[in-house]
């Protein structure tokens, strides 16, 4: 099969299924980053970070000699302009402050002071564009300054950019090879948020300790801004946000229950009902947690493994329940044999592909490096060891029920815009609001999207 619209169909259906738990005719190949054509076609991490040109020209090599895998994963986290517009001070990247080959650093560090709870629980997106963008951008650093308005401005303009450039690699590949994405915009674990980007891994370590009532208030309040995210990722919910999950790794499971899990599972349990279907990276270690997302409704998640966890384990407690995508270390495809490969593969088709609901992948993805010749081999065991039933065919899927609507938040509601106009307007108020708050939305969404 050649034609890019039936290949696109039959892939996005076998992925679909596997992610529902519904009968597929093979183990997915759920691939879930560019790390692989960077390696293939020797791109380096600079390229990545400031050429889309080049990532697509990369990914369509790539994946056109490897047809056999069912999905890709956009590459926006590595759009670099995106951060220099705005100078940003926590991430450095390749070919500007880091050698070209490098993958980009984030510097973890409390942009949010520990006596500052209070005042980011009763606003926080006030406390994010008036305090804590300021001190991770330079550019934002002097309210006074023309720099700072002008910063801004270039701000939503790179935002707007890195979409449309991202966004045109993604279509290339569905128009062009037929390969849909992995997931569709992202998400996080409240937790994680105020720990990665507010307070930083030391700070959260003592506020858990001595603050832990303002802890609990802070990830609740950011649940609705994260659900926002992850709603907004793709209108048409075919393809799932991604989770990634950093800390509980470092959790405890009184840690993980108190602190960690509250909030992120009201958060699924609310896009569940929206509609949407999460993809969740479970880095590090998450053993210790399963049995947590067992309280969720069956098939509402995607489980994707790093190499730390325990896979037979999850197939143990979660297999039948939630999809589980994963199997492969980095050491299989940097360190082993071709020979090593194809039995890896094998078991994992005979063991954690029994019954369906697994796919196969790297450790939340393919680590750059990895041999080609090994990636080529997991192609192959997959089809050789991974039929299930060659007779079931592929097409896309309706999207998961969906049981509420999500109103995108706004900060200020159309009746504060008519006060001030008077409180009343002389035309069709639902056309001016339709407009004001559309525009209200999008002005939050981007706030919050650098959090």
């Amino acid at each position: 099969m050649t034609d890019p619209k039936a290949l696109f169909d039959e892939r996005l259906g076998r992925f679909q299924s596997a992610m529902a738990l519904l009968p597929t005719d093979r183990v997915p190949l759920g691939i879930s980053t560019a790390a692989p054509a960077m390696t293939y076609t020797g791109i380096n991490y600079a390229d990545v970070s400031y050429r889309p040109d080049k990532v697509l020209e990369s990914c369509l090599k790539f994946y056109a000699d490897f047809p056999e895998i069912d999905t890709f994963g956009p590459p926006a986290n590595y759009y670099a302009p995106y951060y220099d517009a705005v100078q940003n001070n926590s991430y450095k990247y390749p070919g500007r402050d880091l050698p070209v080959d490098i993958h980009f650093q984030y510097h973890e560090r409390a942009n949010m002071k520990e006596d500052e709870y209070e005042a980011f629980i009763a606003d926080p997106t006030a406390f994010l564009l008036e305090v804590w963008m300021p001190r991770v951008h330079d550019g934002l650093a002097d309210r006074q300054s023309p720099r700072y308005s002008l910063t801004l401005l270039k701000a939503v303009y790179a935002q707007a950019r890195m979409r449309a450039e991202v966004g045109a690699i993604t279509a290339a590949m569905i128009e062009k090879l037929g390969l849909p994405p992995a997931f569709g915009g992202g998400c996080h674990a409240a937790f994680d948020e105020l720990s990665d980007k507010l307070r930083d891994f030391k700070g959260i370590l003592r506020d858990i300790r001595k603050r832990p009532e303002l802890v609990k208030r802070a990830c609740g309040i950011m649940i609705p801004f994260e659900i926002n995210k992850a709603v907004g990722g793709d209108p048409t919910r075919r393809f799932p946000p991604y989770m990634t999950t950093h800390k509980p790794m470092f959790m405890s499971p009184k840690e993980f229950d108190e602190f960690y899990w509250p909030s992120m599972k009201e958060m699924l349990l609310v896009l569940w009902d929206c509609g949407v279907r999460v993809r969740i990276v479970m880095e590090g270690n998450w053993t210790p947690h399963i049995h947590r997302l067992l309280e969720l409704p069956k098939g509402s998640v995607v489980c994707e493994l790093d190499m730390q966890n325990d896979i037979v384990k999850f197939k143990e407690i979660l297999g039948g329940y939630h999809c589980i995508i994963g199997g492969l270390t980095d050491p299989d495809f940097i360190l082993t044999s071709t020979t090593e490969m194809d039995e890896k593969v094998h078991w994992l088709c005979e063991t954690i592909g029994r019954g369906g609901g697994f796919m196969i992948n790297g450790p939340c993805g393919i680590p750059g490096g990895a041999k080609i010749e090994n990636i080529r081999a997991m192609c192959e065991a997959v089809m050789k060891y991974g039929w299930y039933d060659k007779n079931v065919k592929h097409i896309p899927l309706p999207p998961p029920e969906k049981k509420r609507d999500w109103e995108p938040l706004i900060y200020t509601p159309f009746e504060e815009y008519k006060k001030h106009l008077g409180g009343s307007v002389t035309g069709d108020e639902e056309v001016i609001a339709k407009y004001w708050n559309a525009f209200e939305a999008q002005a939050l969404a981007w706030a919050w999207s650098w959090l």
